[in-house]
């Protein structure tokens, strides 16, 4: 399975090396990680992408790849779900003055929507670019300096739009592409190096982890707890069909929830939004938000006028299943 030799700095390279995918993204931190050799400086980043693709480790490997450009600049990780009702004093307290005053270093805020409103507003005057690549705020009768030539700051989210739009204006918007069947193979076969797994194997595993790098993570997981369970080194087409039935996974990665909605929807014509939210028992911002985003980007089904309706290919996904359970039911009769 080839695939393209990045053309990174040696720095980046490095701190890199790990990462499957990417291309854009990588070329774009690397631009900026080699100009902060002679700079000292680099934009305020966010990185945008869906949970499970790679944000929080692509943020961390460009704090790592800042460190080895400069010893001093230490890499600061923040979690910011404890930080959803936090005031501005507690934001002072518990990480301005701990780690960002006279401090070479880097900040990874993940999952920044989290952060409140009253820090938000406070990052605005903190974040304001100008010329001198440095701000001074007043809290709590003191000034406070932020040097960015000494502080650098990484903000990650999968969900800018609940951010405020002013704070996402102050940063450099870079959003995570998806991933492809061939970069989530490799991932898959990067993490069973040990085992040998071929390449239409590969693809067939790949086409269920619903473009999501940490669900490859998982699942050479799960099949390596398989391998060491039957002491084998090879892991074939055919056993990952009993795997799939001994753990439930289901063509395209689908869900248990998402084969009901779409087995609701393959019995009426169409179905707005609350009677489908009535029937599955799903709220409807998890139907809005989650399942039913991914059920349209495979094409099974479409929001329509008149509400939610199963796709052709929607109905075939049924078909097969059907058949897969009619197979499954004969086996264990014939068993017995």
């Amino acid at each position: 399975m080839a695939t393209k030799k990045r053309k990174l700095g040696s720095i980046s390279s490095e701190a890199f090396k790990e990462i499957v995918g990417q291309e854009s993204v990588l070329r774009q931190l690397d631009f900026y990680i080699e100009s902060f050799k002679k700079s000292k400086y680099i934009p305020h980043l966010l990185l945008i992408a869906p949970k499970g693709c790679g944000k929080t480790t692509i943020a961390r490997a460009s704090a790592t790849a800042l460190r080895f450009i400069d010893a001093e600049k230490r890499g600061r990780y923040i979690s910011c779900a404890g930080y959803n009702k936090a005031s501005v004093e507690q934001f002072y307290n518990q990480i301005v003055a701990s780690g960002m005053i006279d401090k070479d270093a880097t900040f990874v805020f993940d999952e920044c929507h989290n952060l409140s409103p009253q820090i938000q507003e406070e990052l605005l005057s903190i974040l304001n670019p100008n010329p001198e690549y440095q701000n001074t705020t007043s809290f709590d009768d003191r000034e406070w300096t932020f040097d960015f030539k000494r502080l650098s700051f990484i903000f990650a989210t999968t969900e800018p739009h609940l951010m405020k739009e002013a704070l996402v204006d102050r940063l450099t918007r870079i959003e995570l592409e998806e991933y492809t069947t061939e970069q989530l193979s490799k991932i898959v076969k990067n993490t069973l190096s040990e085992y040998k797994i071929a390449d239409s194997t590969l693809t067939a595993i790949a086409s269920t982890l619903r473009g999501n790098a940490r669900a490859a993570q998982k699942m050479a997981m799960t099949i390596e707890i398989y391998l060491k369970g039957g002491s084998k080194k090879i892991f074939t087409l055919e056993d990952w069909k009993i795997l799939c039935e001994v753990v439930d996974i289901k063509p395209l990665g689908l869900s248990k929830i998402e084969l009901n909605i779409l087995r609701v929807l393959g019995k009426v014509r169409s179905m707005r939004l609350t009677q489908l939210s009535s029937v599955t028992g799903v709220n409807r911002g998890s139907l809005q938000k989650d399942l039913e985003i991914y059920l349209q980007k495979k094409n099974l089904i479409a929001i329509e006028p008149s509400g939610r309706a199963i796709t052709a290919r929607g109905q075939e996904y049924l078909t097969m299943m059907d058949s897969v359970k009619k197979k499954v039911v004969k086996k264990k009769v014939a068993k017995k």
